[in-house]
């Protein structure tokens, strides 16, 4: 009787440690690794072509493995690798807001965005806005899939500017004022005369006609207005009195056109609006309308000797 023996090795069917898919963040990569054994064969489809175990993927695509142990094969491990792109949230540098007031920074977020609010590593909100009433340094961070982006911002409070321009300056025709604000040199300026804009942008503003001026001054985003009703003062008209000679004995009536609402004063303490000349002499004037400007003037009166005559 002849006997005889034979060894029967059984290989274990490779086993599959893939997911089904994975997600990578854009500009990243991730590993994977085909089977948890380390006597598998692995053999990759294109555009892959590897033999290793462990593979590095840096572009999204669908791929399959075939894993061989010894004399049995898998089927066909299949994997999708998908790759998330990166958030981009977008905040300025300087944030900024009128004493009193708030700001509201605003992330409008992408299908599949989450978003996150911090200041000082607290956790804000998780809204897609955020109103800030105080100084602070805002960060804004967004994920998406495996992905996430941060983005910050400084808070800064404003103060409106100060004004103090004048009420109600008046000044004489052919005369001008200067209105002054008394702000900052610094702000913007823009002056407006009843309503209708001028060309000026300067802290202050030489005007030489009557009306309602406005100025808004600003700093930055906050602006203040103030207003100042100027007058140009009613100057009396009247003829001036020219220098005369007059004879010795006369009384010359000098008189100035006569107004009812205007007020007369002479060099001679007169008060109405003529004085009889007697006397040689430099005489002057001032007429005023009630708050105006006065008028002024003077002449000179000289007196003429009579004629001597001596008939014989």
């Amino acid at each position: 009787e002849v006997s005889d023996s034979i060894v029967i090795y059984v290989d274990n069917m490779p086993n599959n440690a893939l997911p089904s898919s994975i997600r990578f963040c854009q500009g990243s990569s991730v590993t994977v690794h085909a089977t948890d054994s380390l006597f598998d064969d692995v053999q990759w489809n294109s555009p892959v072509t590897d033999t290793t175990n462990e593979v590095t993927f840096t572009q999204p695509g669908f791929y399959f493995a075939k894993v061989v142990n010894g004399i049995c094969t898998a089927d066909p491990f299949f994997i999708s690798i998908q790759m998330d792109s990166m958030p981009q949230p977008v905040l300025k540098d300087t944030s900024e807001f009128c004493a009193g007031g708030s700001v509201t920074l605003t992330h409008t977020p992408k299908p599949g965005e989450s978003v996150k609010w911090f200041s000082g590593g607290t956790q804000l909100s998780t809204s897609s806005s955020l109103i800030v009433n105080a100084p602070k340094n805002i960060v804004l961070t967004v994920n998406r899939g495996t992905c996430t982006a941060t983005d910050s911002t400084e808070v800064v409070s404003l103060v409106y500017p100060i004004t103090d321009l004048q009420d109600n300056p008046s000044f004489c025709q052919n005369d001008s004022v200067l209105l002054d604000p008394k702000s900052d040199t610094t702000y913007s300026y823009r002056w407006t005369l009843d309503g209708a804009g001028l060309t000026d942008t300067t802290p202050t503003l030489w005007v030489k006609n009557d009306g309602i001026y406005y100025v808004t001054v600003t700093n930055k985003i906050c602006s203040k207005k103030d207003s100042s009703n100027v007058d140009v003062l009613e100057t009396p008209v009247i003829t001036p009195i020219t220098d005369f000679h007059f004879c010795d004995g006369q009384s010359i009536k000098t008189e100035l056109t006569f107004v009812p609402k205007y007020t007369y004063r002479w060099s001679t303490g007169d008060s109405i609006n003529y004085i009889y000349v007697t006397k040689p002499d430099t005489y002057s004037y001032a007429v005023t309308l009630a708050g105006s400007c006065p008028v002024t003037g003077s002449f000179i009166a000289v007196i003429d000797s009579l004629p001597v005559f001596d008939l014989r």
